[in-house]
C-alpha cells in the first residue's frame, strides 16, 4: 500500500473512530504527512488537524482533539 494510501486509511478510521487501528497506523509515518493530509486534503482547520496528528502519534490530547472539532 502506498503512503498515501495509509494516511488516506488512517483518516478514514479516525473519522469513523476505529482509534485503534487509525493509532496504530500511524506509528509508521510522519506527524508532518498526517497534519498535512488532514489540513490540505481533507480541509480540517489548522489546529484541528495538530490535535488530531499529537493524539494519533502520542496517544495524548484526546479531549484537545475532540474540543477542535
Amino acid at each position: 500500500m502506498k503512503r498515501s494510501e495509509v494516511i488516506k486509511y488512517l483518516a478514514e478510521s479516525l473519522i469513523n473512530g476505529q482509534l485503534t487501528q487509525a493509532r496504530g497506523l500511524a506509528k509508521r509515518q510522519s506527524a508532518e504527512a498526517i497534519c498535512d493530509y488532514l489540513h490540505d486534503e481533507l480541509g480540517w482547520s489548522l489546529e484541528s488537524s495538530v490535535a488530531a496528528t499529537r493524539y494519533l502519534k502520542t496517544g495524548q490530547g484526546y479531549q484537545a482533539y475532540c474540543d477542535s472539532k
